[in-house]
């Protein structure tokens, strides 16, 4: 029996974050990227696509490969958004994701 796409998500998803612990940004990012393409596969209503754009996009963001992180914030913005309203809470957590990226370019 293998491994299901739920479980290779779960697992992606805590090396990522194990890295990220770590300061190990860039392992950190190829954990949260291999998470995304797994998340891919759920389609676009499932939450840990958006979960996953934006653990993603903080890797990147954390090893000061902004425009990257930005692409991918601004991606879960605009599934959250479709999928909630622009006005629910998850998408305040991308909008907030987002102005942090930019707070840390000094892009005010």
């Amino acid at each position: 029996m293998g491994i299901s796409g739920r479980e290779l998500w779960d697992m992606y998803t805590t090396s990522g974050k194990s890295f990220l612990h770590l300061r190990n940004y860039a392992d950190a990012a190829r954990m949260f990227a291999a998470a995304l393409q797994v998340a891919e596969g759920f389609g676009p209503t499932d939450p840990r696509l958006g979960v996953s754009l934006n653990n993603l996009a903080h890797a990147l963001q954390l090893a000061r490969r902004y425009d990257e992180a930005e692409a991918l914030y601004r991606r879960a913005i605009e599934l959250t958004a479709r999928k909630h309203g622009p006005d629910h809470p998850d998408a305040a957590v991308c909008l907030a994701n987002l102005a942090g990226l930019y707070q840390a370019q000094h892009r005010h």
